[in-house]
């Protein structure tokens, strides 16, 4: 059997959102720092805030990314330089015009199937929707 190393796909789901600031954006996506010290003790404790409001425990960092960039104009601008993005910045874009959201200025994506039910959160404070999976070339 021979790997088709020019034609291998990923997929992922992603997210786009607004946040009042990065601040704010990185505390509601990264990992509780407490998380690996309580973990034995605490069942029900969530690695981040994200993947609580998930429904899930925990994830695989490694297959995950994120970002943050409030000056951007556009999707393609936010996801420029990140993994794939020249892959999946068009799609992503198309999605995000079909919703209703505007100055988006934060985006997450992770390996499909790291999330059993992904799902938009919209609070007083932030609005993270859930756009999807998208597949693309890498």
């Amino acid at each position: 059997m021979t790997n088709d190393w020019e034609n291998r796909t990923e997929t992922c789901d992603f997210w786009i959102g607004v946040f009042r600031n990065e601040g704010a954006f990185s505390e509601y996506v990264s990992e509780d720092p407490e998380y690996y010290l309580r973990m034995d003790n605490d069942l029900k404790l969530a690695l981040s805030k994200f993947i609580t409001d998930q429904g899930e425990q925990s994830y695989d960092h490694d297959l995950m990314e994120m970002g943050f960039n409030a000056e951007a104009q556009t999707i393609k601008e936010l996801v420029d330089g990140y993994s794939y993005s020249d892959q999946y910045g068009d799609e992503l874009e198309l999605r995000a015009s079909q919703i209703e959201l505007s100055g988006v200025n934060s985006f997450l994506f992770i390996r499909a199937g790291e999330i059993q039910n992904p799902r938009s959160v919209q609070t007083e404070q932030f609005d993270f929707r859930y756009v999807g999976r998208i597949t693309y070339k890498i």
